[in-house]
């Protein structure tokens, strides 16, 4: 076995036609969006063609490639969850929780009292 590898490597130009149909599978199955796999798979294809001299040949260029976008998604999936948006929950009167604080953060109007078991 040769410790050199035998580069592979298509021309980065054909990478969408001969590999995009499966990267975008692969990353529509992960985020279920078409408009964020699509930017997914053109992050990976550019992130490949800066480090296209990095391919060492150890793998098929389409493993290379999935390698390459599956580090993009782990990346948007974490960016994603530390971004999340803490939406507030919905009252009937249309104001979510605001009505019902005061300024100063205290209960407005102050609520009844429980009595002596509040289960009941």
């Amino acid at each position: 076995m040769s410790s050199t590898y035998d580069l592979n490597l298509a021309d980065p130009e054909t990478w969408l036609s001969k590999h995009g149909d499966a990267l975008y599978a692969y990353a529509l199955s992960r985020v279920r969006r078409p408009e964020v796999a699509e930017d997914l798979v053109q992050e990976a294809l550019l992130a490949a063609l800066s480090s296209a001299d990095g391919f060492e040949g150890r793998s098929q260029e389409r493993t290379w490639l999935i390698g390459i976008l599956r580090h993009k998604l782990i990346d948007h999936l974490r960016k994603k969850a530390r971004s999340k948006e803490v939406q507030e929950p919905a009252l009937g009167d249309g104001q979510g929780t605001m009505g019902l604080f005061n300024k100063r953060g205290r209960w407005n109007p102050k609520p009844a009292a429980w009595g002596e078991d509040p289960a009941t």
